[in-house]
């Protein structure tokens, strides 16, 4: 029994820990394209919901993203993505279409990157870069609705789950998004490629659009990032470094 308390303070104290940092970084929008796909609920009450322990950021990092709780494969897990030196505002270009979660906003001064298979340092930047983020769970991933916490891990159980079921499977959705690109004006200029991910750099007139698609067991991620060629291409190879890598 003694055993038992010992254990449940800090179970309690991580749990604490865990919303703090969920409710911090999830300054996302869902999607309203609901009409795009549908929710399955699924039955994954035999997987334990993942226990997460940070990161945490201090609030000189500008740090704002998105996260998900999934069952991907049988197997749960925390997702966090998003960028640094980071505040909320509007994407003024184009948006793409049936995307599940957003974050948008801007840079200034610098920026960075954090999400799966692509985390990017400090990048300088000498004027305002505007970023978007745009998340798309994959047909197969369960994505966790509600739990329920109980005193210890193993008493903990996941309730609540479903998957979306596309009209059109996230590659297409997205591919549908960079060839409305390049009938609006926007010429390719670089491409990038590199591991699970993808990207180019398109011009119109004197601005330049970053576009990174990038992919994991569970979802695909779509980065926007639209400013002055400058910026635009030190963010640019900044991702292609650590793709080489």
């Amino acid at each position: 029994m003694v055993s038992m308390k010992r254990y449940a303070v800090p179970f309690a104290l991580i749990l604490f820990l865990c919303l703090g940092v969920f409710f911090y970084a999830q300054d996302t929008d869902v999607s309203s394209s609901d009409s795009c796909f549908s929710r399955v609920m699924v039955n994954v009450s035999d997987v334990k919901p993942p226990i997460v322990s940070g990161p945490g950021f201090p609030p000189w990092a500008g740090f704002k993203g998105i996260t998900l709780d999934e069952v991907v494969n049988g197997s749960p897990r925390h997702v966090l993505i998003g960028f640094f030196g980071f505040e909320n505002a509007s994407w003024p270009l184009e948006k793409p279409s049936c995307y599940f979660k957003s974050l948008e906003g801007v840079s200034k001064n610098w920026t960075g990157i954090m999400g799966p298979g692509l985390n990017v340092e400090r990048v300088k930047l000498s004027g305002t870069l505007h970023m978007a983020l745009y998340v798309y769970p994959l047909e197969g991933t369960a994505i966790i609705a509600k739990v329920d916490y109980g005193d210890t891990p193993e008493k903990s159980k996941i309730t609540e789950a479903f998957r979306l079921d596309y009209e059109k499977n996230p590659s297409e959705i997205v591919d549908a998004y960079i060839s409305k690109l390049e009938h609006s004006g926007h010429t390719a200029v670089r491409e990038l490629s590199g591991g699970l991910s993808k990207g180019w750099v398109f011009k119109k007139g004197g601005d330049y659009l970053l576009v990174i698609e990038t992919r994991d067991a569970g979802n695909l991620y779509l980065i926007l990032a639209w400013g002055g060629e400058d910026d635009v291409k030190k963010l640019a190879d900044s991702i292609s470094r650590v793709e080489v890598g």
